[in-house]
């Protein structure tokens, strides 16, 4: 490595690690943290009563807030369209993939004119794009393309590039250099990612409703407030029917947030203490008790 590659790497870490460092002094100073020890927590659940509508008999009568019900309705509909935006996604692809296969097979190789080349914003990069004719079989055809930085950089209006065309239809081409097409299969895994993340959602809400239906109240006691990405997070302590003290954590909105030190309801897994959440929850409640 030279010297010059080790420095600018040192100067990287550097950089990120001050980054950092300054998140999480940031961070550190924005929360809000109060001491909690075992007899505090039990104190708490001595006298604490849980709300009457978590009194009632298990399984409870949950269902889900607005909000859920537009958030399912929402991704149902972002699924659908990721579904039907893959299929025509993988058939262009595919297309694509045989076109670049048969041209590197059989395509016949012309020098084409540069007539012009430009630089098109893309969201936050760009795109760089060339455009040329060439002559094959007689006749003159026409083209532009995305290309590569560095074959933009190459290229110059009036120059020349290589193309490979199909020698029974030079309509289908493509720019010698550009970069090959993605292979089917990634469409394929663009559409399957997503869908995951999509899917992550109503499991959420699922998992929410059967922690409600099923999950024991208890009494928690805040015991640090920080500010996150989406809102608060709120660390608790709690006492679970074992006798055991036990550590939560859920992200809230900001505005619902308690203060360190406050009393809070908690419901749990009794099965798995450790999966528990704040007590009311943003997607499913229990039905009113009459």
């Amino acid at each position: 490595m030279s010297p010059g590659t080790a420095t600018a790497v040192i100067g990287f870490l550097v950089v990120i690690i001050t980054g950092i460092v300054v998140v999480a002094v940031r961070t550190n100073r924005a929360s809000k943290v109060e001491p909690v020890t075992d007899e505090r927590i039990r104190a708490a659940a001595r006298g604490w009563r849980p709300p009457p509508e978590l009194q009632t008999s298990l399984p409870r009568d949950v269902h889900l807030t607005r909000q859920a019900i537009a958030l399912v309705t929402l991704f149902a509909v972002m699924a659908l369209g990721i579904l039907v935006g893959g299929g025509f996604g993988y058939r262009a692809a595919l297309r694509e993939h045989r076109v670049a296969e048969m041209l590197n097979r059989s395509g016949l190789v012309a020098r084409a004119s540069v007539t012009d080349k430009a630089v098109r914003p893309n969201g936050k990069s760009s795109r760089h794009v060339i455009s040329y004719t060439f002559v094959a079989n007689g006749g003159r055809i026409s083209g532009s393309a995305d290309v590569p930085g560095r074959l933009y950089n190459a290229t110059r209006v009036g120059g020349t590039v290589d193309v490979l065309y199909a020698p029974d239809d030079p309509r289908v081409h493509r720019v010698v250099g550009r970069e090959a097409p993605l292979p089917p299969w990634a469409a394929l895994l663009f559409v399957f990612a997503l869908a995951g993340v999509i899917a992550a959602i109503p499991l959420l809400i699922r998992s929410q409703m059967r922690l409600v239906a099923y999950g024991t109240p208890a009494a928690a006691v805040v015991e640090r407030v920080s500010p996150t990405k989406g809102g608060s997070a709120v660390r608790y302590r709690f006492l679970s029917q074992d006798g055991d003290v036990t550590m939560g954590a859920t992200t809230v909105p900001s505005k619902e947030k308690p203060a360190a030190g406050d009393t809070v309801t908690i419901v749990y897994d009794p099965d798995r203490p450790r999966s528990n959440r704040l007590y009311p929850m943003q997607m499913v409640r229990v039905r009113s008790v009459s």
